[in-house]
């Protein structure tokens, strides 16, 4: 006696059953490519298929808008300081890389562009210990940016802290917040000897190598 079969489950296959010493044993076999089993299991599979994709577009689509999102709000909050901010310089505070100072009594004048690139030229100065220096910052490109002085292990700090509050505002002496196309200026004096360095702490510049080094002598 023989009785034609369709096992079940998505990975079996139609199976001849046949009786043999009275008991009812399956024989199974990998049908040609032709039969409709297994059409019908590649159709299966390609619509999985297609609606995995689509759920996946789907996943990256929401991670950019939610993306965006926390750039806009970074950027949003770093408009709020593009203007020059006002300093009490007899309240500075000494720091490791040196000490806010009045750009109008500096002693030489570096001006310093940032570009969509995520490149500042020059990416690297110099000064001599104890100089005053008038930072002029433009920034060349079509986003925010700044121009952040500190140690290196300084930077990577509010780097850090800037990804988990990215809409975080931060205005200090040693900051300059320029708006697209705009022009902001800082004074610093480098007290100490060494080398420190400048980045741009929004979300993702300081990683894709917006960085500069001061060499002081």
């Amino acid at each position: 006696m023989r009785i034609e079969a369709l096992a079940a489950g998505p990975f079996a296959w139609p199976a001849r059953c046949e009786i043999i010493n009275h008991q009812l044993l399956p024989i199974f076999r990998q049908p040609p490519l032709w039969e409709p089993v297994w059409s019908e299991y590649a159709a299966i599979d390609d619509l999985n298929s297609t609606r995995r994709l689509k759920l996946n577009s789907t996943r990256i689509f929401v991670m950019s808008i939610v993306c965006s999102m926390f750039a806009a709000g970074a950027a949003q909050a770093h408009q709020k300081h593009a203007a020059p901010a006002k300093v009490d310089y007899s309240k500075a505070e000494q720091m490791p890389f040196g000490i806010a100072a009045d750009p109008k009594k500096a002693v030489s004048t570096m001006r310093i562009e940032m570009a969509d690139t995520m490149r500042f030229t020059p990416a690297e100065v110099k000064v001599k210990r104890g100089e005053t220096v008038r930072f002029v910052v433009t920034n060349k490109g079509r986003q925010m940016h700044e121009m952040v002085l500190g140690t290196m292990d300084d930077l990577k700090k509010h780097s850090e802290l800037m990804k988990k509050h990215p809409g975080m505002e931060h205005d200090e002496p040693h900051m300059a917040h320029v708006a697209p196309g705009k022009t902001n200026e800082m004074g610093w004096r480098f007290s100490n000897a060494g080398t420190f360095y400048y980045g741009c702490l929004l979300p993702g510049h300081l990683e894709a190598g917006m960085i500069g080094k001061v060499i002081v002598e």
